[in-house]
């Protein structure tokens, strides 16, 4: 007994007691998190299709798709068949912990619509859907190695459009406008 009386417990079973409040509390702040993001992505008409402002998609089996909108940035609509970089380094681009895997494809689309000036407007240049990339768009861009970059305006939407594949190749630049053809204006 201690000096208020309370047993002395196994120091494990205090550790082990320990571990579960913190993991009760980490699960309640994943679920405020998720339910705090949900809004933005309930927006979509396309059922289940994760959206960046008024730009939304649906992924195919092995692809991923995740909406982010924070606080004085573009909202951005990212696109992979691997795994998500972390969004601070140039929208999960140039993250020096991703690791790529052969015919990894991550695409990143911003939407600076609702943040754009006028001198922005006029280097997006009009396109119909879909969207797609050139070989010709590639090139290094802020330390990262042929990262394909088009600024386009898609039904009122000026979006920039970055696309990396590794290896950079006329199939991986095929299969990154397969994905961009299911990118949609939803807003």
């Amino acid at each position: 007994m201690t000096a208020t009386g309370r047993p002395v417990l196994d120091p494990l079973i205090g550790e082990a007691r320990a571990r579960a409040r913190r993991r009760r509390l980490g699960i309640a702040l994943a679920v405020l998190a998720c339910a705090a993001g949900a809004p933005a992505l309930a927006r979509s008409t396309h059922p289940g299709a994760p959206r960046a402002l008024g730009v939304c998609a649906t992924p195919p089996s092995g692809w991923r798709a995740r909406a982010q909108e924070l606080p004085g940035a573009a909202p951005q609509l990212a696109l992979t068949n691997f795994r998500f970089g972390r969004l601070e380094y140039l929208g999960g681009h140039d993250d020096p912990r991703l690791h790529w895997p052969r015919g990894g494809v991550l695409i990143t689309i911003s939407d600076w619509t609702s943040s754009s000036t006028a001198a922005m407007r006029s280097r997006y240049l009009p396109v119909s859907a879909p969207l797609v990339v050139r070989a010709s768009d590639f090139a290094p861009f802020e330390g990262v190695r042929d990262l394909g970059r088009r600024q386009v305006a898609l039904d009122g939407r000026l979006l920039e459009v970055w696309v990396q594949a590794r290896p950079l190749t006329p199939a991986a630049i095929a299969a990154a406008n397969r994905e961009l053809a299911r990118v949609s204006v939803c807003g």
